[in-house]
């Protein structure tokens, strides 16, 4: 009977540790992004949070007839560290750049024409599947581009793998 008991005691003991450290994990684990400021575009529809000490700013690209440049119009948001004192550079940076034309397009673009970019494959982040790409510029080997689209626009989210997963799993489509 004694036996029966320090089993039964060992394992609601052993239990119990699992439980705690469980949870532990998920609390250290966490969302590291509640906290996060979050932008919000209605003309796009969608919000996206970013990392508190980040700041936005956003800007539009129009292709210029006879000049070299963007071929296609396109809005982006950059996501940047707050500049860290006089002048200091930014440290990190995100982008996303939204086009009007279909992903196929841009993706053809990106992989045939330009050969700016190899295809990894297709990850999936808030529900999305988006086609992975790396930079295949020397000067650029560290970028990493994220291409994906909704019912009107396609998205490319430019990274150097800071933050980069937890920005995109906050991605959010306004329905």
């Amino acid at each position: 009977m004694e036996i029966k008991n320090n089993r039964k005691n060992l394992f609601i003991t052993t239990v119990i540790i699992f439980a705690i450290l469980f949870t532990g994990y998920n609390v250290f684990k966490g969302d590291t992004t509640n906290d996060w400021p979050t932008y919000r575009n209605d003309k796009y529809g969608f919000e996206i949070k970013y990392p508190s000490g980040w700041e936005f700013y956003e800007s539009t690209a129009e292709p210029i007839p006879g000049l070299e440049g963007p071929e296609l119009k396109t809005f982006f948001i950059i996501f940047s560290e707050k500049e860290q004192g006089l002048g200091a550079p930014s440290l990190s940076t995100n982008t996303l750049e939204i086009f009007e034309e279909e992903k196929e397009k841009i993706l053809d673009t990106l992989l045939n024409r330009d050969k700016s970019y190899t295809k990894v494959g297709d990850v999936n982040y808030s529900d999305l599947v988006m086609t992975k790409l790396i930079s295949t510029i020397p000067a650029d080997n560290k970028d990493t581009a994220y291409l994906f689209q909704d019912d009107k626009f396609t998205y490319i989210f430019h990274t150097y793998g800071v933050s980069d997963k937890l920005m995109l799993n906050s991605l959010v489509f306004q329905k």
